[in-house]
């Protein structure tokens, strides 16, 4: 009886730790996605600015050619004052000159804004170049991390797997079901822990005399309130060195 006990508590420690392994790969590939997609956010806020950058490096260049015809007509139209010889004329190239004056302040306006919001965007890109650079790196450092992690994990899980293999053996079929089947309805915990009249899972103290029969060790029980599989803690039995069964509460 001793020996299956030991077993069924080995089973439910090697269990617990199949558990914690499979969280921490879990952990590390959810840490490594967030940092994958901080990366495409980021790379995508660039592409982005630079697209805006370039529309605009476009627009300037438009606005310097119109700039410069237009002074052009300018130029020309005051030559033609210097040579009419009506009135009629002489307003209607002033008009034409007043216009073209306008439209040139307008478009170097809209010149000296456009210079300032490229200067501004060049100031923004640079800092969006540096943040994706550290995501850069982060997304390396923690893809480096998750393979070592992985590899160790897959091979813990395979120990644990060999080590489970082990102790079914040791438990036999009706007892490895009877834990299977408590473990699938108690949230993964079928073995448990006693002490000081209460079962350390569902919290719940004993009948007497259940736990003065519990404190004997001398069969398998079964807590009477959440049906694991129980063990009196303080028993000599585990307290053999390098043996330590944790207390393997949860809830009911």
């Amino acid at each position: 009886m001793k020996e299956a006990l030991l077993a069924l508590i080995g089973l439910q420690e090697t269990d617990d730790q199949e558990r914690l392994e499979r969280r921490l790969l879990s952990l590390t590939a959810a840490e490594l996605a967030a940092a994958q997609e901080a990366l495409a956010r980021s790379e995508g806020e660039m592409t982005e600015l630079r697209g805006l950058q370039g529309a605009e490096e476009a627009r300037h260049r438009e606005l310097e050619a119109e700039v410069a015809d237009l002074s052009a007509k300018k130029l020309k139209n005051g030559d033609r004052q210097m040579a009419v010889k009506t009135d009629g004329e002489f307003a209607a190239l002033k008009k034409e000159a007043e216009y073209l004056a306008k439209k040139i302040n307008d478009l170097e306006d809209e010149t000296l804004a456009l210079l300032d919001r490229l200067d501004q965007r060049r100031d923004l890109i640079a800092d969006r170049a540096a943040l994706a650079a550290e995501a850069g790196a982060a997304c390396a450092a923690l893809a480096a991390k998750a393979e070592d992690g992985e590899k160790a994990g897959r091979a813990a899980l395979e120990a644990l797997a060999a080590r489970r293999a082990d102790l079914a053996r040791t438990i036999g079929p009706i007892l490895l079901k009877q834990y299977e089947e408590t473990a699938r309805d108690r949230g993964g915990v079928a073995v448990t822990a006693a002490a000081e009249g209460l079962c350390l899972a569902c919290r719940l103290s004993f009948p007497p005399q259940f736990y003065n029969e519990l404190q004997r060790n001398e069969k398998i029980s079964v807590c009477p309130n959440c049906d694991r599989l129980i063990y009196w803690r303080d028993h000599p039995d585990f307290k053999a060195p390098g043996h330590s069964p944790g207390p393997m509460t949860a809830g009911p």
